[in-house]
């Protein structure tokens, strides 16, 4: 479609609204910030409203349509002609059973946000049950304020048999025994049906109730009339190619092992086929003293698909992971015993009976009174609300079970339910429930987070410093029926016994035995007249004709030495300590020391006391806080062996004061970054753009190179100068493959993609042809860096391109191939085969086959990608790199390279792509800061969800404070959009809500980054509409420099003012409004600047006064709706 601006000119238009609305053409007025549909403007293109549309999604079973799809347009709800308040949808021919749905309002703009009232079952599901095959009808009134669905079944009379598919070239008996329902009750009885083809078909034949189908037959089905008395119906038989039949024995020790209990659910992996199989048998199996349940099922694919469902027919009641198996084309079926939580196998497991796991949390609340309740997500059974049972006192408990799957409790409470939205105490917990442990204890008290009730359970413990061995027994069965307690409990050492004691805060028994001596000590538990072994403890054998547990420990003659890369660095900087370990060999029967454990003690930096070194690396990152006072300190080192000896030295550092290079020198929570999909941004050097393959370019085309390229970039330093940019941060650098062929159904305008992103590599080694020469790329460094500007690369170690020399000699010489251990290969007969990698043959990113895994455990791949960055560093003095898909690279690789390259540049960010929580990536010794994106998540939320109060948009920028470490959070790499989202004002179509969020992200603590052309407010859908051309040819226009001239004022607000990027901040709630924002930024100094936000539809009176340094929809006193005010306090 086409877009008119004020002169006339005609250019693309994106808006996605304008054009799913369907408008030939569309007319902005800058002066306005309105859309219309025509230069006369006399009709106005309004903002996307949330429409009285609504749609049901649910089981396909249910819908007879695609399962669970929010935009399916057989489920939308049609208006009543009569009342149009109410909506409905009518399903034929539903199956009985039961089933899960949810009914979305408008779901084409609001997605799954907004349900019709929400269900009992997980994620607010409803769920109806079908008592016989009926047409059900669900209706919905839109002046019911508690938002109920209307159910009702009109039952039909029905002949029900499953008679499966057939194959081509077989002969198949179809099942005489059939239900019957007469449509006037869910009475079912079982009747005898004979059959008859509708119409002859050439090469099909039945014969009583034999069905033949010859090889060529070109019919997809066979239709046959099912008759029982007089009552006849058509039924519809698949013919397949090939088809195999899939009998599986399930067990779980945590469910009810009877048939009809729990199902499975079959899914074609890769494919849209699905089935259920019905566990209607059990196998009673002598050999393990269980039983299974068993069903069958014929499908027409090999590559299965499978989860266990604790509920049969429906996915509320808990379900197991995916677990996948393929099925050997050349047999005609398999059987399966499937373990609930593991991999199905084809030979009889053996099973080991565990006792069952239990969460038991104490909760102390004295305002309560009603019962609070707990509700998880995360034990593998039903996430529903539970009641908590009073203890007196105002203090409460709980005994949750959890599956064997469990390895942490998520939760919350809630101390009033009664409502849409709970009343709890803080938000969600979490509490770490180990494979090891059977039961969890942990207290809770109002207001506060959880923390263990009772240390995890374990047999002993070697206390070296203490010359002595502390012994543990607790029965958590006795434990969970209160009856630990009463117990008599002894420790048999060396056959001598010890009465252990009860510890009532600890839960178990305890014994110290004060003789620690090098050697094994052995012993055994006295529980009652019965002797026990440790189960924790693997290591065992006979003494004296006993069964004894034994603990080996030797006193090592061992002593540490350390020492520090500088002996001075600054808080800019970071350091790298090492530590080796000098042992006396020549003394007999000497051990060879393990190092278990280390640690350093960098808190006299503001770090952590305890920063853990990996044990076989010795060596670790170390970095002082912003305000860590100067000086020299002391960082003591503690190093623990395989017996839980210590051994300790310590180093020193001096910490110096941060002296800048120049003027334009900056520190990294100083950064104001600006990324860019480096083909898309500019074309400075056009010989270059077929580089790749005259096949990979074209403008036409969203998947080809554009032409942007390194000398482009270079071209417009100054524009970016000009903006207040000082970090530059560009796509992946290295050749890769020149693309893939697209041939999936409805591509075929798009017939080819390249690599024009960088994320397929095949040579880490070499630069991007079509992005530059190596010339041009240090051109680019040394005039960005001239400019006081840093250039940060994206680097892909966590996966390659298949054109990799690596994976290539793989394909070739598999197994046998030097480089088998750098790639993840599980089959190696199978790792030729193209298609998604869901099979497990061998790991890739996205089950991607060519985008195959790296092992980055390994050494080799380890050395090889740290001379990669190195090479960077030396060769170019790049400033940053950023790791993509930064959660899947092992910490390992992540430790090493950080401590190799800090070594050379010890100012160098290395940044991760972490979507979630990363705390475990920044404790100091692997990445520098990671990408926040849960705090770009909340911040559109509450923006998109008019339904938020102001009290959620504060919790969850705490939340995201305090998650990390202070000197985390000054660096934290704040974004709004970016290459993998859809862009910020496509999102909203409304600049003052688009200005509201920039004024948040450059206003809060962290790096900011702004996507290119956020600063002419650029639009965008996901993929690759988000990676459009930046529009170099409308830059100029009045309308794009006056959205320049704002982001320029954003960006200097936060270079200029030291009080933007400082930590301290607060919500002070000084307005009623529940959409009104308020917070306030304090610095050191004292300076205090305010931070307002109108997200609500009403105007706002403000209070106080101040000086204004960035205001939108503000006349002085009123701040209008999606109004912004920055003022210095």
């Amino acid at each position: 479609m086409q877009f008119v601006n004020k002169e006339g000119k005609e250019y693309k238009c994106w808006n996605a609204q304008i054009a799913n609305e369907g408008h030939k053409e569309a007319y902005f007025d800058p002066s306005l910030e309105k859309w219309y549909t025509s230069a006369e403007k006399t009709t106005v293109i309004k903002a996307a409203e949330i429409k009285n549309t609504f749609t049901l999604a649910g089981d396909s079973r249910l819908t007879g349509n695609s399962s669970w799809d929010a935009k399916d347009e057989r489920n939308v709800l049609v208006q009543d002609g009569s009342d149009t308040n109410k909506f409905s949808i009518t399903f034929h021919d539903v199956a009985k059973g039961t089933y899960s749905y949810k009914i979305l309002q408008d779901p084409e703009t609001c997605g799954w946000d907004k349900p019709w009232g929400y269900g009992t079952g997980s994620d607010g599901n409803r769920s109806v049950t079908i008592e016989a095959p009926s047409d059900v009808t669900f209706t919905i009134d839109l002046t019911d304020t508690s938002k109920n669905v209307e159910v009702s079944q009109k039952k039909l009379k029905k002949i029900v048999v499953d008679n499966g598919n057939i194959s081509k070239g077989k002969t198949k008996e179809l099942s005489t025994s059939a239900e019957y329902y007469d449509g006037t009750s869910a009475d079912v009885k079982t009747v005898t049906v004979s059959y008859q083809l509708k119409s002859p078909m050439e090469g099909v034949t039945l014969d009583g109730n034999k069905l033949t189908v010859a090889k060529d037959v070109n019919s997809t089905e066979v239709i046959v009339i099912a008759s029982y008395g007089n009552f006849t119906q058509e039924l519809s038989i698949p013919v397949v190619e090939k088809q195999y039949q899939v009998t599986i024995n399930m067990y779980s020790q945590d469910l009810e092992m009877k048939p009809g209990v729990s199902d499975i659910y079959i899914f074609e992996n890769g494919g849209d086929n699905n089935t259920t199989v019905i566990l209607d048998k059990t196998v009673e199996d002598v050999d393990n003293g269980v039983t299974w349940v068993q069903g069958t099922v014929t499908v027409p694919f090999n590559s299965l698909g499978i989860i266990a469902r604790d509920k049969a027919g429906s996915w509320d009641g808990g379900k197991d992971k995916d677990q996948l198996y393929t099925i050997d084309e050349n047999t005609s079926g398999v059987t399966l015993w499937y373990v609930y939580g593991k991999t199905p196998v084809t030979e009889k497991p053996t099973i080991t009976k565990e006792d069952p796991r239990y969460f038991y949390l104490e909760y102390e609340n004295d305002t309560l009174t009603t019962n609070p309740e707990f509700y998880s997500w995360t034990t593998g059974f039903a996430a529903e609300l539970k009641k908590f049972e009073s203890a007196g006192a105002g203090k409460w408990k709980i005994k949750v079970p959890v599956k064997s799957s469990c390895t942490k409790v998520d939760f919350v409470i809630a101390v009033d339910s009664s409502g849409k939205d709970w009343v709890k105490d803080g938000g969600d917990h979490s509490i770490a429930f180990p494979e090891d442990q059977n039961v969890v204890c942990a207290n809770m008290k109002q207001g506060e987070e959880p923390v263990l009730g009772a240390p995890y359970n374990k047999g002993y413990e070697v206390l070296p410093k203490e010359n002595k061995i502390a012994f543990y027994y607790r029965d958590d069965n006795a434990l969970i029926d209160d009856k630990l307690a009463d117990m008599k409990v002894s420790v048999d050492i060396n056959g001598t016994e010890y009465e252990m004691t009860y510890n009532a805060g600890n839960k178990r028994f305890e014994y110290n035995y004060n003789k620690l001596e090098s050697g094994r000590t052995y012993y055994r538990y006295k529980v009652g007249d019965e002797y026990i072994l440790d189960k924790y403890n693997d290591k065992q054998e006979q003494k004296g004709g006993n069964d004894y547990s034994y603990i080996e420990y030797y006193k090592l003659n061992a002593t540490i030495q350390a020492e520090v890369m500088n002996a001075s660095f600054n808080y800019n900087e970071n350091n790298v300590v090492k530590f080796t370990v000098n042992q006396d060999e020549d003394e007999k029967d000497e051990k060879k020391l393990e190092v278990a454990s280390a640690s350093i003690d960098v808190s006299s930096l503001g770090g952590s006391s305890t920063l853990a070194i990996v044990p076989d690396l010795q060596a670790v990152t170390i970095s002082a806080t912003t305000d860590t006072s100067l000086g020299k300190k002391t960082l003591p080192i503690v190093v623990t062996d395989q017996y839980g000896n210590e051994y300790s030295t310590s180093v020193q550092v001096e910490v110096t004061a941060r002296t800048k290079k120049n003027a334009k020198d900056f520190d990294w929570d100083e950064s104001v970054i600006y990324f860019m999909v480096t083909d898309r941004f500019f074309d400075g050097n056009e010989s270059n753009n077929t580089a790749s393959g005259a096949q990979t370019y074209g403008k036409d085309n969203a998947g080809l190179y554009h032409g942007g390229d390194f000398a482009g970039i270079t071209q417009k330093l100054d524009y970016l100068e000009d903006l207040g940019i000082n970090t530059i941060w560009i796509t992946p650098i290295v050749e890769n493959i020149p693309g893939v062929k697209v041939t999936d159904t409805g591509k075929e305008d798009v017939p080819y993609n390249a690599a024009y992103h960088g994320y397929w590599a095949s040579d880490f080694t070499k630069l991007n042809p079509t992005l530059g020469t190596e010339e041009e790329f240090q051109t680019l460094i040394d005039q960005a860096h001239s400019r006081g500007i840093r250039i940060m690369v994206d680097a892909v170690f966590n996966h390659s391109g298949r054109k990799f020399e690596p994976w290539i000699d793989i394909l070739e010489h598999g197994k046998e191939s030097r480089y088998a251990d750098w790639f993840m290969v599980e089959d190696w007969e199978q790792v030729q085969k193209r298609g998604d990698t869901r099979d497990r043959r061998f790991y890739s990113f996205a089950f991607t086959d060519g985008m195959p895994k790296l092992n980055t455990n390994n050494e080799e791949v380890i050395q090889y990608f740290c001379k990669i960055c190195e090479d960077w560093v030396r060769e170019f003095d790049i400033d940053g790199i950023r790791f993509d898909v930064g959660n899947e690279v092992s910490h390992r690789f992540l430790k090493r390279i950080r401590e190799h390259l800090k070594t050379i540049k010890p100012d160098i960010y290395l940044l991760g792509e972490i979507w979630h929580d990363a705390s475990q990536w920044l404790q100091g010794d692997e990445y520098d800061s990671v990408m926040n994106y849960p705090l770009l998540s909340g911040i559109h939320d509450f923006f998109l969800d008019k339904t938020m109060k102001k009290e959620q948009f504060e919790y969850m920028v705490n939340r995201c404070y305090t998650m990390y470490m202070q000197q985390n959070n000054d660096v934290l790499f704040n974004l709004l959009d970016s290459h993998d989202t859809e862009r910020l004002m496509n999102r909203f179509h409304d600049l003052d809500k688009f200005y509201q969020q920039l004024a948040i992200l450059f206003t809060l603590p962290g790096s900011p980054c702004i996507y290119y052309g956020t600063e002419i407010a650029m639009e965008g859908a996901h993929d690759p509409d988000c990676r459009r051309c930046m529009p170099w040819s409308e830059i100029e226009s009045e309308e794009n420099q006056k959205k320049i001239a704002t982001m320029r004022k954003l960006i200097m607000l936060r270079r200029n003012e030291k009080v933007c990027r400082s930590l301290h901040f607060h919500f002070p709630n000084g307005y009623e409004n529940d959409r009104c924002v308020e917070y306030i930024k304090l610095d050191e100094e004292g300076n205090k600047i305010e931070v307002l936000l109108n997200a609500s539809d009403e105007e706002i009176k403000v209070k106080g006064d101040g000086e204004v340094l960035f205001a939108r929809e503000f006349d002085g006193e009123i701040l209008g709706v999606n109004g912004t005010l920055i003022r210095r306090m």
